[in-house]
């Protein structure tokens, strides 16, 4: 991003954040607008000059800058941004960052494997995505530090929700509700959850919250009711005289028909090709059985949406099969295959992880010294690795829009200088305003995209980010020059 558009985007991220001194949010803008022309994993990498770097130590390094201030203001920025939306689908998913600390000084907490004691962060994300999966922004993130995990099996029986890591997906769901309300009033969300997310907890937080919709992959096979009885208060004595009518998802399912089929592009993975997958559907609506021995059973209803594939599958590969608990209303067909292609959209967060953690941010190569300071600087590049992630998503989806709708005048100027000092032979490059399609396959060349034949392949976050960076002293000439042809103006 050029110089200006970088403010401009890191004021509407940053500007409105409360951290106690008006002298903060103005360094913490300027270091998004340095992080977002020039994304890395290290300060080093992002700061060129000594002040900017001891500026942004400073920042990341003082105490009285916490790192849940800068979430609840990214947050908010990102919750006004989705209020021209009816829904916003929110993307929850849990993750960690591998953090180099050999000597085990700087206070982070077990990730990976637990008898190896790897360090680093734990964190739950909510990304916020457009109806039709364009990204939007961090909406939340909750972060912890993962203490030894005690082997004793009754121990891990007898903990409360307040002490097991799903109270953390909860309040990324409840502060997510929460920042929605307060600056986007009549926008809905639609939360899309994995199968980490199968949890009593969980899916009880869905039943009270019924404002917003959510859609949660199955993990257990779990007991349903088909009905119960409507006299008086459901308890957990009357749960019982239930029992003849309790049985498994798995027997629910057996006797209903497919509603129809649906098409769904699967994109290529490792260990999975990329292919248009034909899907059988069937719906069934039971209350879901929530049994506990720490206390008294409950029931919810919510709609079990089952996508399976059928003969479409790559000779080796497991057919797609998934069970989607939904409060949406699915009535119809239509329903149906909205919430199957509506889930689909979640793997949108695993590109964002991918691009923020070892991609074109690579925030996990960060040495900072202390857990605090790391979390700091991994929000603000989780921001920088969502604006990435649409200026990506948006070169596929709209192609033929003007580049201008993503990039400045100055960036687009030095992008076509340095494309018609590097183009091949046979190419020929215009004058006139790019696609941001082009756009984008020329910044990625620039950054050693070999095209599709090569990459196998439209541009990644990596190749993107190299051709920025490439370009960055170009555009910071032509607007150089464009400052002091103004001036003489004057």
């Amino acid at each position: 991003m050029e110089a200006d558009d970088s403010r401009e985007w890191a004021r509407e991220h940053f500007g409105d954040l409360e951290l106690g001194d008006a002298r903060r949010t103005t360094r913490i803008v300027e270091m998004a607008g340095a992080a977002a022309r020039r994304p890395g994993g290290r300060v080093l990498d992002v700061y060129r000059t000594s002040a900017e770097r001891q500026g942004a130590y400073d920042f990341l390094e003082n105490e009285a800058i916490k790192s849940e201030a800068m979430v609840d203001g990214i947050g908010l920025a990102v919750a006004s941004q989705s209020q021209a939306h009816p829904y916003v689908l929110v993307s929850v998913d849990g993750s960690s960052l591998n953090i180099v600390d050999r000597k085990n000084t700087k206070g982070f907490g077990i990730v990976g494997n637990v008898s190896k004691f790897g360090r680093g962060l734990k964190m739950v994300t909510a990304y916020a995505l457009q109806p039709d999966g364009t990204p939007i922004g961090v909406l939340d993130q909750q972060w912890w530090l993962r203490g030894a995990v005690k082997k004793d099996p009754s121990w891990r029986r007898r903990r409360t929700t307040e002490q097991k890591e799903t109270r953390y997906f909860n309040q990324a769901i409840e502060q997510s509700s929460r920042r929605l309300a307060a600056r986007a009033e009549g926008t809905r969300a639609w939360f899309l959850l994995d199968r980490e997310s199968d949890r009593r907890a969980t899916l009880e937080l869905v039943q009270g919250m019924n404002q917003h919709w959510f859609t949660i992959r199955s993990n257990h096979n779990r007991r349903v009711l088909n009905r119960i009885e409507r006299s008086g208060p459901l308890n957990h004595r009357r749960l019982f005289r239930n029992v003849e009518r309790r049985r498994f998802i798995d027997d629910a399912l057996r006797g209903v028909n497919a509603q129809g089929r649906l098409h769904l592009n699967v994109p290529a993975r490792p260990g999975r090709q990329g292919r248009r997958a034909a899907l059988s559907v069937r719906v069934v609506a039971p209350y879901v059985w929530l049994y506990t021995q720490k206390g008294p059973a409950s029931a919810v209803q919510l709609t079990l949406v089952e996508a399976r594939e059928i003969r479409t599958t790559p000779c080796g590969e497991e057919p797609l099969h998934w069970r989607l608990w939904t409060n949406y209303p699915v009535k119809t067909f239509d329903d149906a295959k909205l919430v199957i292609e509506t889930y689909a959209k979640r793997w949108r967060i695993e590109d964002f992880h991918k691009t923020w953690k070892s991609g074109a941010c690579d925030v996990e190569a960060c040495q900072l010294r202390s857990a605090e300071a790391a979390i700091k600087w991994a929000t603000l590049m989780a921001s920088v690795a969502a604006r990435i992630e649409r200026l990506k998503h948006r070169s596929r989806t709209e192609a033929s829009l003007p580049a201008s709708v993503e990039l400045s005048e100055h960036e687009i100027r030095a992008l076509i200088f340095f494309k018609r000092k590097y183009k091949k032979k046979t190419e020929t490059i215009p004058d006139e305003m790019p696609t941001l399609s082009q756009a984008v396959t020329w910044l990625a060349e620039i950054g050693g995209y070999m095209g599709p034949r090569v990459a196998g392949g439209p541009p990644g976050s990596i190749t993107i980010r190299r051709g920025l960076e490439h370009i960055l002293p170009g555009a910071l000439i032509f607007e150089s020059i464009a400052s002091e042809a103004r001036k003489k103006k004057r």
